[in-house]
């Protein structure tokens, strides 16, 4: 009796250890880097960040820029640093897409979507506006937005005919 006693707990305190462990290494160290990404640009572009949302969610849901923007906040800061295996690619995806309901809002995704979406991290929308129409993301047009936006999910042989590479 106490044996399968034993063997239960192990099997219930097992998978909770590892995927604690794992949260800890994989995802807790860049919390800090993505929230004060959050936070600067939030800070950065409070005037077009309405328009932007909205035009956003024309076409995502809250849940598609969620996948999207901790796809590739993960990529910037963490994968193309490792290039880890396959596997371990999708498995991080999965964590850090579910630990992002722990500590963002969707205010706070959407931020990160804004910011690591076209480029990585660091080099997101704003750069992109810079890139292509040369101008502050602030001083773009609805019509330049929405061509922003719809970049991010466009192939990357149309993006690269569009800006001439």
């Amino acid at each position: 009796m106490y044996r399968r006693k034993y063997l239960f707990s192990l099997m219930v305190l097992m998978p909770i250890i590892s995927i604690s462990v794992w949260y800890l290494v994989s995802f807790h160290p860049f919390l800090s880097k993505l929230n004060e990404i959050s936070e600067i640009v939030s800070r950065s572009v409070p005037d077009v960040s309405e328009k932007l949302y909205l035009i956003v969610h024309a076409n995502e849901t809250d849940n598609d820029i969620r996948k999207y923007a901790m796809r590739q906040a993960y990529r910037s800061l963490s994968y193309d640093a490792t290039k880890e295996g396959n596997i371990s690619w999708h498995l991080n995806n999965f964590l850090w897409y579910f630990s992002s309901y722990l500590y963002f809002t969707n205010r706070e995704i959407f931020y990160l979507w804004i910011d690591c979406s076209l480029y990585g991290c660091g080099k997101g929308i704003s750069e992109a506006s810079l890139k292509f129409f040369g101008k502050n993301i602030k001083s773009l047009s609805e019509a330049e937005l929405i061509t922003l936006v719809s970049f991010v999910r466009a192939p990357p042989p149309l993006i690269n005919r569009l800006k001439g590479t």
